[in-house]
């Protein structure tokens, strides 16, 4: 699953990524959110499948995104840091 501008979803992951600490890109939900993009770019999900990884992938996000240190943030890392956070809770309601 490639974006609108043929970007894949894995690279996005690892994009977002490099805004957490070293720990944080190697911790067990930061693997697995890029396990999760690897299977929406491979296709292997079809129809509410895909959805569903795709909701889950956004959750680990948020959640990776919320939770991270902000050492290698600067004030936009620490917006986007705090918009995660929001879009986490309001996804939990």
């Amino acid at each position: 699953m490639k974006g609108r501008q043929g970007v894949k979803v894995e690279d996005a992951v690892l994009h977002d990524l490099q805004r957490l600490s070293e720990d944080e890109q190697n911790s067990a939900l930061a693997q697995a959110a890029l396990t999760l993009a690897r299977g929406l770019d491979a296709g292997y999900d079809k129809g509410s499948e895909t959805a569903a990884v795709a909701r889950e992938l956004r959750n680990y996000m948020a959640d990776l995104l919320a939770n991270a240190t902000t050492a290698k943030g600067d004030g936009v890392d620490d917006i986007a840091v705090r918009r995660a956070a929001r879009l986490a809770k309001a996804a939990g309601s």
